[in-house]
């Protein structure tokens, strides 16, 4: 990061916010996905932390009370867009 800033993303990745727990997070790159048959990507232009978020935020020692490993990629109260959509 220069002045605070993240640096540009890779063509063929995109950026995700993961939960850590702990009260952590982290700003991470993942390819950009590919859909599948009936499957559409979206991409979200905006996001929010909602209610049923904090538990992951707040899980002590990458743990939580849920049956998923860390970390986890936030995703509710954003605006998505479908950009790509496979074969129908």
């Amino acid at each position: 990061m220069a002045n605070g800033l993240p640096r540009p993303v890779a063509i063929g990745f995109m950026r995700g916010v993961t939960f850590l727990g702990d009260r952590k997070l982290q700003l991470a790159e993942f390819p950009d996905p590919v859909p599948g048959p009936r499957e559409v990507v979206i991409e979200i232009k905006t996001s929010g932390m909602c209610g049923s978020d904090l538990k992951f935020y707040r899980a002590a020692g990458g743990t939580s009370s849920d049956s998923w490993t860390f970390s986890k990629v936030g995703q509710a109260d954003c605006a998505r867009f479908i950009v790509d959509r496979g074969i129908m």
